[in-house]
């Protein structure tokens, strides 16, 4: 996790999953691309992320968790997981 020079990945420890990928954003005040590595552990009832900078990517999940609008929280780590793909 702290290489951030890693390419994307994925490992299997036991029943735990480590997934290494690259997150993309836009800066529109300079018109660039930027990346960031986002290290992710996966196991049945955990999801840790650790972001190289302090981009928030989590807010929208956040705040469905908090609302109770979607029923992610009971879906489990897999679909948790799933919906962070689709931000």
């Amino acid at each position: 996790m702290v290489n951030t020079e890693q390419r994307p990945k994925r490992e299997a420890y036991g029943s735990v999953i480590y997934i290494v990928v690259k997150m993309l954003c836009l800066d529109a005040s300079r018109m660039r691309i930027l990346t960031e590595q986002v290290s992710l552990i996966v196991s049945e009832r955990l999801v840790l992320s650790f972001q190289e900078k302090g981009t928030d990517m989590w807010g929208s999940i956040r705040d469905q968790l908090r609302t109770g609008k979607e029923h992610i929280a009971a879906a489990g780590t897999d679909y948790l997981l799933y919906s962070s793909s689709r931000l």
